[in-house]
């Protein structure tokens, strides 16, 4: 550990510790020491919680607790030691293994925040930031964790059920899609072991999905729910896999480490790992490493019922192929010396990150009610709050949409347009749809690139399949069009069009089976006329040199906080069933301090 004498702690990192004297349990060994490689302070502790003897903990062991200069902010995390510390591996705890790093520490750093810290923000926590007892509170919450690991009861039932770690810190991540659903499906199937198909993601190099399992015989036995830019991708790799009843781990709660570890995790559920591989082989014998992915049910909460399948993955050896000196040169050959020098007990497993990207999981940090996420939206215009009003969609979980726009995006589209330099010259449509695609692996948009109303019939079948119709082209001829539209039932209209300098966001939205044309002028004329009479005189930017159209002059940020609206907007209509003519409008408030949001006004 570097050192170096004139680096001191401050005042706020001396009083943390000084409270740590008045706690029963807790010695310090050595004080605070400023270690370069971590960029953090490292206090040597000794932890003697009040426990029975003979148990997985010793009655004391000593830790590392390291903080950061900011203290009693950032981090604060507690390390066993590499001497005298803890050697297993328990819930709540990364792998304990031993530091590469020459650290007097043990990689096994403890979960000791609540929650509600994860995300964050302290004010929802009941972790204190005061200087005089954050430090006390984790080092109390350590001692906590040691009682708890020593009677077994880090992990009660009813609590959120957590896997062991079987992170690699590499960069690859594998995801599939699961759900209740699909276990219902595999719980059916006789099948323990097989081959997938794996999608490398264009551009994403390090990340691939689980397109498909297969039987060993070939036969189809679950495909993945991905848009057509994964299922469809051409770079795609084989693999295997295997399931099992429950998780494979070794206790306390530690992932195998090497096949001997895996092997007997998996043997006393009746599944001899080593011969699953060796049964997959002869697909894998082309002087590449292939993935093999290890599945099992696991539950929601600890003791529930099964909830879904997970699924880890492991990196194969490089198997025997073709000349092999002491052995034949086939299958009965490769086999034998892959249990003699390949699939050894010694051989160090390469666990792959996984994730489940099942669309419940993707919407877990904030989606829209299925009232809207279930519908399907076709959206006409691509222009720039079109692109956001789709972008907001697909995000908060509305994957099927349609996207009407004719032209193509232009550079001086770029300043609040969701496309780039990339898109320049192509249809805005077809281009907003490839990246909705890349924003969501279960975005599904379809496009038609032509002026509203279509004319391919099948453009037409596919229209009247929507629920909801939005238009975002600020148009009075598409809205015309609209209303001679041959809906054969009716739909959810909604018209969002955006005032001069982006001032107003004006929302017409109504139940019906044509669009009331005429009853939208007559109700936003007025506003209309306003909007003329405040800009009477005020020149508009125009574009290039010569005599070209005036722009529409609106600021980006402004266009993505009205899209935003919208969107609230159109979830407030469905889920309050208001299917009568409606206008709102919202405008830019002031006051002395300056811009303070849109509010929403009435006509005076």
């Amino acid at each position: 550990m570097a050192e170096n004498a004139s680096k001191e702690p401050t005042k706020a990192l001396l009083a943390g510790r000084r409270a740590l004297e008045e706690l029963d349990g807790v010695e310090l060994i050595e004080d605070y020491i400023w270690n370069y490689e971590e960029n953090r302070w490292v206090l040597h502790i000794n932890l003697r919680p009040e426990i029975m003897p003979g148990g997985l903990i010793p009655a004391e062991s000593e830790w590392y607790v390291t903080l950061e200069d900011s203290y009693p902010w950032g981090s604060i995390i507690f390390y066993p030691a590499t001497k005298n510390g803890i050697k297993d591996t328990f819930q709540h705890q990364n792998y304990n293994g031993e530091s590469k790093s020459g650290l007097p520490w043990r990689t096994g750093r403890l979960c000791l925040e609540t929650d509600e810290n994860s995300i964050g923000r302290s004010g929802l926590d009941t972790e204190p930031f005061t200087i005089d007892d954050r430090l006390k509170w984790h080092t109390l919450r350590a001692l906590e964790w040691l009682k708890a690991a020593s009677s077994e009861t880090l992990a009660l039932p009813g609590e959120s059920f957590e896997l062991p770690d079987f992170r690699s810190h590499r960069n690859d991540l594998i995801a599939f899609n699961e759900t209740p659903e699909t276990l219902r499906h595999w719980e059916d199937i006789p099948d323990t072991k097989g081959y997938a198909n794996v999608a490398i993601v264009e551009e994403a190099k390090d990340t691939a999905v689980i397109t498909c399992f297969h039987s060993r015989k070939g036969e189809e036995i679950l495909k993945a729910a991905w848009n057509s830019a994964l299922s469809e991708s051409q770079n795609r790799i084989l693999a295997g896999w295997v399931r099992l009843k429950e998780v494979p781990f070794l206790k306390p709660y530690r992932a195998p480490k090497t096949l001997g570890e895996l092997y007997e995790t998996c043997i006393s559920q009746g599944i001899n790992i080593k011969e699953v591989i060796i049964s997959l082989a002869s697909r894998f014998r082309d002087n590449q490493s292939h993935l093999l992915f290890i599945g099992c049910p696991i539950p929601k909460n600890i003791g529930d019922k099964s909830h879904q399948m997970h699924w880890m993955s492991i990196k194969l050896p490089v198997l025997s192929a073709g000349y092999a000196r002491g052995f034949q040169s086939n299958e009965k050959g490769w086999q034998s010396r892959d249990k003699t020098f390949i699939l050894r007990d010694s051989m160090k497993l390469e666990w792959i990150d996984t994730e489940n990207w099942s669309p419940k999981e993707l919407s877990g940090r904030g989606g829209l009610p299925d009232i809207v996420a279930n519908k399907e939206i076709f959206v006409i215009g691509g222009g720039a709050l079109g692109s956001v009003v789709c972008e907001l969609l697909v995000r908060a979980g509305v994957y099927n949409t349609i996207i009407c726009d004719s032209d193509d995006f232009e550079a001086g589209n770029l300043v609040r347009h969701t496309l780039t330099v990339t898109s320049i010259g192509k249809n805005k449509a077809k281009e907003i749809a490839k990246k909705l695609k890349v924003v969501s692996p279960h975005a599904n948009p379809r496009v038609i690139s032509t002026s509203f109303p279509p004319t391919d019939p099948n453009d037409i079948k596919l229209l009247q399949h929507t629920q909801i119709v939005i238009d975002c082209t600020g148009s009075d001829k598409v809205l015309n069009e609209l209303n001679r539209f041959s809906w054969e039932e009716p739909k959810v209209f909604l018209s969002a069009s955006i005032g001069l300098w982006a001032k107003r966001l004006f929302l017409f939205s109504v139940t019906t089976d044509a669009f009331p044309h005429e009853t939208f002028i007559e109700m936003i004329s007025p506003w209309l006329k306003r909007e003329q009479e405040e800009n009477t005189g005020r020149e508009l930017p125009r574009e290039g040199i010569g005599c070209w159209h005036p722009l529409f002059p609106a600021r980006v940020d402004d266009i993505w906080v009205l899209a935003g609206i919208t969107i609230k907007y159109l979830e407030n209509v469905l889920s309050s069933g208001h299917h009568e003519v409606n206008l709102t409008v919202f405008e830019q408030s002031f006051d002395e301090t300056g811009f303070t949001g849109f509010r929403k006004v009435n006509l005076d």
